[in-house]
């Protein structure tokens, strides 16, 4: 295998690498490890790291539609979260649903108390 003698990077002025083996990087693709390493010496400049606070909750409904508030379900925590992940089983037990996948007759209620609670603390969004 041949050496690489000089290595241009697209950033003023270009920098020349000499006598670069691309044997010292194994089977790796040298350019993405070059690449990879030089990122990874700037990452201050571009990336910003913070906590991030996530509530995971899951609910068996039994096919029962909403009924009581979600509050002790859904802001039991003291601190609010930024991101939520609800999680329902046995939404709709119906054939109809069994066949389709969803019914929206159905679901349409529990997104709807899951909002107006979460969005008694803090501004969230449905995806």
């Amino acid at each position: 295998m041949e050496n690489i003698t000089k290595l241009f990077v697209n950033d003023p002025p270009h920098t020349t690498v000499p006598e670069l083996d691309p044997k010292s990087f194994g089977d790796a693709n040298f350019k993405s490890d070059w690449l990879n390493q030089h990122l990874k010496k700037r990452e201050s400049e571009f990336t910003k790291t913070f906590p991030v606070y996530v509530l995971m909750a899951s609910w068996n409904v039994n096919g029962q539609k909403p009924g009581e508030s979600l509050n002790n379900w859904l802001n039991s925590t003291e601190e609010i979260p930024d991101i939520v992940c609800v999680g329902f089983q046995e939404l709709d037990l119906t054939a109809e649903a069994l066949l389709l996948r969803e019914v929206p007759e159905r679901t349409e209620p529990w997104e709807k108390i899951v909002m107006e609670t979460l969005n008694s603390r803090g501004q969230y969004e449905m995806f």
